[in-house]
């Protein structure tokens, strides 16, 4: 692992290879990976009560970003925030921005946080 939490190996677009295109990651996919409950972690939360913002499953936002590497490289894209189950630890923070991926595609990895102002 890298002094940044980067893994060699963990993926590469260019030629498929890598963990995620193993039958290991395959089969942890298809099982849901490896998410928990909201607030399994309660040491984790903010202070302003808000859970899970890191692991777990990489958050689709509403900001758009140009793809840099797979299918989606060159197109604008939704950013995914947090990390997820599979996340190295330099994707899985809160301030990391990584790349979504199509709409339209079902993702193990990828999740959205509904959010809403409670009314007073």
């Amino acid at each position: 692992m890298g002094a940044d939490g980067s893994v060699s190996g963990w993926i590469d677009h260019s030629d498929n290879t890598g963990f995620v295109y193993t039958d290991v990651y395959q089969t942890i996919a298809d099982k849901g990976g490896h998410t928990t409950a909201v607030g399994a972690y309660p040491a984790g939360a903010t202070t302003s009560g808000l859970y899970d913002l890191a692991g777990n499953c990489y958050e689709w936002t509403s900001s758009t970003i140009i793809a840099t590497n797979g299918a989606e490289a060159g197109l604008d894209v939704n950013a995914v925030r947090g990390g997820s189950w599979y996340a190295t630890s330099r994707s899985c923070r809160t301030t990391y921005r990584g790349e979504g991926r199509d709409p339209s595609g079902g993702y193990a990895t990828i999740g959205l946080r509904v959010a809403a102002t409670a009314k007073a």
